[in-house]
């Protein structure tokens, strides 16, 4: 009915993006405190500093095919990254997406 994954969902991709990245960078399950903007400058700032600022472009463009075409190999090619990087990086956006929101985000 009102089903939407949430990859397709602005807000839900946007906190499951920020929350991944703040693990990443962080090494740590909690999350950052502040407001989703806060927290994403925080984290942006921390992946530039560290020589990793394309990490989140490429994970925009990696949900942007996923949304769009859904292909493994499509997100790939529009992203730079191999096909194997990309599955990794699919699946852990996925499950940080089911700690968030349950079962709503399969």
């Amino acid at each position: 009915m009102g089903y939407e994954p949430w990859y397709l969902d602005e807000a839900k991709q946007q906190e499951v993006v920020v929350w991944f990245l703040e693990r990443r960078v962080n090494r740590s399950r909690r999350k950052g405190t502040g407001t989703l903007a806060e927290r994403l400058e925080r984290v942006m700032n921390m992946l530039r500093v560290r020589h990793r600022g394309r990490n989140y472009d490429d994970i925009m463009r990696i949900l942007w095919v996923r949304a769009n075409y859904g292909g493994y190999r499509a997100m790939a090619e529009h992203s730079g990254l191999r096909i194997g990087t990309v599955k990794q990086i699919v699946r852990r956006l996925d499950r940080v997406a089911r700690e968030l929101f349950g079962s709503e985000s399969d």
